[in-house]
């Protein structure tokens, strides 16, 4: 009976997809009933396994441990997983009540097209979200973008090293909400390194923790870890040509180093 249940769950799940809008390049549906939509990427990351990630300023990413056609299971134990970043807080698939699907339908050396849902719980244990109706679609790998696709937008960077390793930022986002700038970046591993400082801002060099309105975060896996102490350098503001770069470096309460840290942002 349950087996007959989650078929049928497959089915009304991948069925109400077929209403989404599909341009190329972006991953989309809905978070706890509220649009989520943003360009992504795809890639393998060391292990084999294929990574699918998009983000504007919250941050989806789904694994799945094959390169073929097919439907994947999320579960503890499958290889495939899917994680959400939002808030600082990392949304996972490895805990109680939670799971899901994810259906590659094409791929191919330039991109990869399919649909997913899953459930997922904070940090593995705390509240639940719900992500149904995704679709990616026409998701270019990272190394294979077509140089006539490419525009002439200047990509936003950030990177850091994180206790003494480089961090290997996949994607970077921004985000203006009210007076807060906030930039996150996330690698193939699940990491993510978000800042928020004021906006506007003047340049300067500021304290974590005791300058009003900076603050920084870094999560992995299932954890989400907040910075205790630490500074945000703005070398370069300019409101009117939508720019703004820096430096950073914080510790967090658990103890982790993010170290040499650096962005140029275009918003």
């Amino acid at each position: 009976m349950r087996k007959i249940f989650f078929l049928a769950l497959i089915s009304i799940a991948f069925t109400a997809c077929e209403d989404v809008v599909e341009p190329s390049s972006i991953i989309q549906g809905e978070v706890d009933q509220s649009l989520f939509r943003s360009n992504a990427e795809a890639a393998f990351n060391n292990e084999g396994e294929l990574i699918i990630q998009g983000s504007n300023i919250d941050v989806v990413t789904l694994r799945v441990n094959s390169n073929t056609v097919g439907m994947y299971e999320i579960s503890p134990n499958s290889g495939n997983a899917a994680t959400y970043v939002r808030d600082g807080s990392s949304y996972i698939t490895n805990g109680p009540n939670t799971g899901g699907m994810i259906e590659i339908e094409e791929i191919n050396e330039q991109f990869v097209t399919g649909n997913f849902f899953f459930e997922a719980r904070r940090n593995g244990v705390g509240e639940k979200l719900n992500f149904s109706k995704g679709v990616f679609y026409q998701v270019p790998f990272n190394n294979a973008e077509d140089p006539e696709d490419i525009d002439d937008e200047e990509e936003d960077l950030m990177n850091a090293n994180v206790n003494g390793a480089n961090f290997n930022s996949f994607s970077t986002n921004s985000e203006v909400s009210g007076d807060i700038f906030s930039i996150i970046t996330v690698n193939l591993n699940g990491e993510s390194i978000i800042l928020f400082f004021p906006f506007p801002v003047d340049t300067g060099n500021y304290e974590i923790g005791t300058d009003e309105g900076f603050s920084a975060n870094y999560s992995y896996g299932e954890t989400s870890e907040t910075a205790q102490s630490g500074n945000i350098e703005i070398t370069n503001f300019n409101e009117d040509n939508g720019t703004v770069e820096g430096t950073f470096s914080f510790t967090t309460e658990e103890g982790t180093s993010v170290t040499d840290g650096e962005f140029i942002i275009n918003f």
